[in-house]
């Protein structure tokens, strides 16, 4: 039985400090590690090689972790990004979310947390890696149409379920009515 190749792993963080102890725990854990102290740094090496994993802080100067993830979103879609902060705000949260973050950690992160956090991770991209080699398979475009089908299905469900209310916007001054809102 073969072992699996090491977890290859990017870790981003401007603070030397944080950035070698997290590098450190990484590397006992047999994973291989590669780090970057911003986040264009971080985008280079992200373009120069493929990662399982990055973990990368939010608040750093000039390219940050968010802009990061954005930019590794437009050439990895399934690799997960951790990302990780010091100073937590709805607003960097909503835009992790909406740039595709797989977890959001407030520091100082435990490091059994971060261990188990990367676990999960890594896990979710070895399915999403088997699942894009299962959609080029011959005979994968039947299960694309199926798999478009019931999408498309369960989207009519959804606006058959879907209640909206019209009301009228009125020109007072022509009593006409101007226009509606829904």
């Amino acid at each position: 039985m073969s072992q699996s190749p090491a977890l290859r792993i990017l870790i981003v963080d401007d603070n030397d400090s944080l950035l070698r102890a997290s590098q450190r725990l990484c590397e006992r854990e047999g994973w291989i590690v590669t780090t970057a102290k911003d986040g264009l740094e971080a985008k280079e090496k992200v373009r120069a090689a493929p990662f399982d994993v990055i973990v990368s802080d939010i608040n750093m100067p000039g390219y940050g972790g968010l802009e990061f993830l954005r930019s590794v979103r437009e050439q990895d879609l399934d690799v997960p990004v951790i990302l990780v902060t010091g100073k937590p705000s709805v607003e960097s949260s909503m835009r992790a979310l909406e740039y595709g973050a797989f977890r959001y950690l407030v520091k100082p992160v435990p490091h059994d947390k971060l261990r188990d956090v990367v676990q999960q991770a890594t896990r979710l991209h070895e399915l999403a890696r088997l699942k894009r080699q299962a959609m080029q398979l011959p005979g994968s475009d039947e299960h694309r149409l199926r798999e478009g089908a019931a999408l498309e299905i369960r989207f009519a469900r959804c606006l058959e379920l879907m209640w909206m209310a019209f009301q009228p916007i009125v020109s007072w001054k022509g009593r006409t009515i101007f226009g509606n809102e829904a």
